[in-house]
């Protein structure tokens, strides 16, 4: 089976669920993502640039992500 890789993060299946969680969750973090979801830590990584991207969360600063927009 060939992988695809997804450019747009945006376009992953899980997105929408990883959005949720951390929407409910209130606080983004790649390691929530990766132990809810059970992916990899770089899938998760991966799902939270999309967030920043769609400005959910904002970029990593010293080791904390803050939320952005709530629901």
């Amino acid at each position: 089976m060939k992988k695809t890789k997804l450019l747009d993060p945006r376009q992953d299946p899980l997105y929408s669920a990883a959005r949720a969680l951390v929407l409910s969750a209130g606080r983004p973090c790649e390691s929530l993502i990766q132990r809810k979801l059970r992916i990899s830590y770089s899938h998760a990584m991966r799902l939270m640039r999309g967030l920043e991207g769609d400005v959910i969360t904002a970029p990593d600063t010293y080791g904390h992500r803050q939320l952005i927009k709530q629901g």
